[in-house]
């Protein structure tokens, strides 16, 4: 009966390099087994997300994942169950569907080289479980370091852009400010005219940069950084510098 379940997973494998390792095998011609088990036996649900992860580590598709573990769960796993087979089979689905949403893949190829017939006590599906297990914990801290670095860049580029704007205010309140003396004085000067040198210097600055190889990003970041603006007295933008470069043949 539950060899049907061995054949449907080979011939899903014939595609692979990948073949059945020994506790899987176990696991499929023999179940679950609870009763040779020193502690309580994993739950239905966990059970599934391991078969599944290793599914995806052996090269089957979702699709062919499903197509064994549905039949396989909802006859063999039910043991560790008291859900019915639509639960089951709508559990297995939600399971198979988010291991294979994961970004990632766990290798089982130490594992199952490790699990051999006389290096067991118990089902040997069982070791590759609690190994799992502790993978599962890896990534989750990993994630929770990942999620915590990218909160406190956010943060930061929050308090960066913050700044930039208040710069940016000053900056255009600088600029009002000089066109009114210029005004009041009855000289009247271009906003080109008045940004026209430390323009120059601006460009000047940015062709050595380029001709190093630093990133048009890094550029634009460091001219604001010391109050360099483009002719027209604004903020320098990745975009404009690439313009001005371009009209100065020093694009790259």
């Amino acid at each position: 009966m539950r060899q049907k379940h061995l054949t449907i997973l080979q011939e899903a494998l014939s595609g692979t390099q990948t073949e059945v390792p020994y506790w899987l095998k176990k696991l499929i011609l023999q179940g679950p087994e609870p009763d040779r088990l020193q502690k309580a036996h994993p739950p239905r649900i966990q059970l599934t997300g391991l078969l599944a992860w290793w599914s995806k580590y052996a090269g089957l598709t979702e699709e062919q994942a499903r197509a064994w573990l549905m039949p396989f769960c909802t006859e063999v796993l039910s043991t560790l169950s008291n859900s019915g087979p639509s639960a089951i089979r709508h559990g297995t689905k939600s399971m198979t569907r988010y291991v294979y949403s994961s970004e990632y893949h766990i290798d089982f190829a130490s594992i199952d080289q490790k699990i051999a017939a006389s290096s067991s006590e118990g089902p040997p599906y069982y070791q590759v479980y609690l190994w799992l297990e502790e993978k599962l914990r890896e990534i989750k801290n990993q994630d929770a370091e990942v999620r915590k670095q990218r909160a406190q860049e956010a943060l930061k580029a929050q308090s960066r852009e913050k700044e930039e704007k208040r710069k940016e205010k000053e900056a255009r309140a600088a600029a009002k400010r000089e066109g009114k003396d210029h005004k009041n004085s009855g000289v009247h000067v271009s906003v080109k005219d008045r940004f026209k040198e430390q323009f120059e210097q601006a460009m000047v600055k940015a062709e050595r940069e380029r001709e190093g190889g630093v990133p048009f990003q890094d550029i634009v970041s460091v001219l604001n950084e010391e109050g360099f603006r483009t002719r027209t007295g604004r903020r320098w933008t990745t975009q404009l510098l690439r313009v001005e470069l371009n009209r100065r043949g020093k694009r790259r």
